[in-house]
């Protein structure tokens, strides 16, 4: 995690003073909170919802905004049209330790493109060398 910490804090250094409206971070705003406070208008997050046979609700695109703004958004990144995100809303995407989990991690890459704007910036991260770990699947290394 210090290399990750590290890293955001380069790339925040890079962009300059560049600003954006609507970030994105993957299940938690940690590092956009951390390494972009000011940077973002909106620090909005994503939660993976991967389809289940079981529960024919899972996997849905969905979205809730709260009062001022910020955006919860869920669905399957693996599947075209169920991120329930617009085609290019964000400026800066932060996908840190979690492309490991998605069983077709290309296609996600792809998906998560769309939702970038023209210009945007996409920064993720997965293990090489750590064992496996689960939570709840563990498909790649990198």
């Amino acid at each position: 995690r210090l290399q990750l910490a590290n890293f955001v804090l380069s790339v925040r250094e890079h962009l300059g003073d560049q600003t954006f409206v609507r970030c994105l971070e993957w299940d938690t705003p940690f590092l956009l909170v951390r390494g972009f406070r000011g940077r973002c208008r909106w620090m909005d997050i994503f939660s993976y919802s991967e389809k289940d046979p079981q529960n024919p609700l899972m996997g849905l695109p969905g979205r809730h905004e709260y009062t001022y703004g910020t955006r919860h958004y869920w669905g399957d990144l693996e599947e075209p049209g169920r991120t329930g995100i617009e085609a290019d809303t964000f400026g800066l995407v932060l996908a840190p330790f979690v492309f490991e989990h998605i069983s077709q991690p290309f296609a996600a890459m792809r998906h998560l493109a769309e939702i970038v704007q023209p210009g945007g910036y996409v920064l993720w991260s997965a293990p090489m060398f750590q064992q496996y770990h689960g939570s709840p699947h563990d498909y790649y290394r990198y």
